[in-house]
C-alpha cells in the first residue's frame, strides 16, 4: 500500500508522537521530551548549551553514515553523535 502525503498530512500525522532525535527530517522543529537515557556527564554539557527536557530544536544536519548531528538551539548550532541523538525523545512543534 503507497501513501501520497503532503507535508501538512505528514506533520500532522506525527504531531503529538515521540520519537528519537534521529528520525526527524532536516529543517523540522521539535521539543524535547526526554534527555533521561543520557548519561550525566552529557546532560549536563548539552543543558550548558540550552538543550533540555522542554527545549525547541531544529535539525540543521545530518552526517552519512550514522555520524553526527547538527541541531539548532536558542540561536546555537550544537552536534552531537549519532548515538547520542538516539537517545534524545521529541515530538514535533
Amino acid at each position: 500500500m503507497c501513501y501520497n502525503l503532503s507535508e501538512n498530512n505528514y506533520h500532522s500525522l506525527l504531531r503529538g508522537k515521540v520519537m528519537s532525535l534521529v528520525d526527524i527530517k532536516i529543517g523540522e522543529k521539535v521539543l524535547v521530551k526526554s534527555v533521561q537515557s543520557l548519561d550525566q556527564l552529557l546532560k549536563r554539557r548539552l543543558a550548558a548549551f540550552g538543550l533540555s527536557e522542554g527545549s525547541e530544536l531544529r535539525m540543521k544536519q545530518k552526517a552519512m553514515f550514522k555520524g553526527p548531528c547538527t541541531l539548532e538551539c536558542r540561536g546555537q548550532l550544537i552536534s552531537i553523535r549519532h548515538c547520542d541523538a538516539k537517545m534524545i525523545k521529541v515530538e514535533l512543534a
